[in-house]
């Protein structure tokens, strides 16, 4: 199913790339495309980044999203009894759309036109028997951040096997489809997780995590930064980070500050390093990232795409193959 699912994106994607060689103002790059498709089999969760003009990115979304839906609704209704044996969180079977401006620095026109997106695919989820909450520029005249919304109006917080401090009101949803978080924040936001080894306990995870994480009441964390600590796989567990500010609370500053941590954990005895080993090396399994950057879809989007162009196979067409055979690849990894 995440197969068809991606081949039909891939195809829309292609069918809109030829139809807007026809436009009276062609585009002068590539109009749209997917950038990366991931699956993580211990989140039991997959994802997919699409790129270009924000009402192709907009028609192929909600389409991914509509299709989604209906093949998963058949293939795997949501039950109680399952929501609590998921690993990762989440509120329905397609829990998060978010249509986030490229651009370091977007204006109003561009913050707007990902919130009209936003609603669009929204709308469609809606017509589908989702309950849609949306948040950012497509939530007007609130602007809500993603975490509020979850916070205040989902049970995200208290959803799959998370083990979090935080509170969260429940909300009538469709017990079967379940609720889709819909928006559009500020600018583009990365994602960055640090994945610990069994080594680690929930309570060093949690202290992780609020090494990372930026509030009012840690003023040491990194700027933009929302960390939650999650459950994986094997007895470990991972800090799970957004970059809401990328271009400052970067990914390697992340690194750096989970040096810091890793030492600071070591040399206070809190876990045993019998072998002398690296700290880094004896906590962290790895550090990866989930998704894209920006400068990634902007890469994408200047590759060789026209039908008129002599180049063949287009880069685009081998770029949307690369794409296909990593997401085979992340499906088939074992857990």
């Amino acid at each position: 199913m995440l197969k068809d699912l991606l081949v039909g994106s891939q195809n829309h994607c292609r069918l809109l790339r030829f139809n807007a060689e026809d436009e009276v103002e062609p585009c002068s790059k590539n109009p749209i495309a997917v950038v990366h498709a991931y699956a993580d089999g211990p989140y039991d969760r997959s994802s997919f980044h699409i790129a270009g003009r924000s009402d192709f990115v907009a028609m192929v979304a909600a389409d991914l999203a509509d299709s989604a839906i209906r093949k998963m609704s058949k293939e795997n209704k949501i039950k109680e009894e399952e929501e609590e044996s998921s690993r990762h969180p989440f509120v329905g079977l397609v829990d998060h759309v978010s249509i986030m401006p490229l651009s370091s620095q977007p204006d109003k026109k561009e913050t707007d036109a990902a919130g009209r997106a936003a609603r669009f695919v929204g709308e469609r989820l809606s017509t589908a028997g989702v309950e849609v909450c949306y948040y950012g520029s497509a939530d007007p005249p609130n602007y809500a951040p993603l975490a509020d919304v979850r916070r205040n109006r989902t049970r995200f917080f208290q959803s799959g096997s998370i083990q979090g401090d935080e509170s969260s009101n429940n909300t009538s949803r469709n017990k079967e489809l379940g609720v889709a978080t819909v928006g559009a924040p500020p600018q583009f936001v990365e994602n960055c997780n640090v994945l610990l080894s069994p080594k680690c306990s929930w309570d060093v995870a949690r202290s992780l995590t609020r090494t990372l994480r930026h509030r009012n009441k840690n003023k040491d964390g990194i700027v933009g930064v929302e960390a939650l600590t999650l459950p994986y796989s094997h007895g470990r567990f991972e800090a799970a980070c957004n970059l809401l500010e990328p271009q400052i609370g970067t990914c390697e500053e992340i690194e750096r500050r989970v040096a810091q941590w890793a030492h600071s954990i070591t040399s206070s005895n809190t876990i045993e390093n019998d072998h002398d080993m690296d700290p880094v090396a004896l906590l962290v399994e790895r550090i990866y990232r989930v998704g894209t950057t920006a400068n990634q879809c902007e890469a994408v989007l200047h590759k060789d795409w026209s039908q008129r162009s002599a180049s063949f196979p287009k880069e685009i067409d081998n770029h949307d193959e690369q794409v296909y055979l990593q997401f085979i690849n992340y499906i088939n990894t074992p857990l």
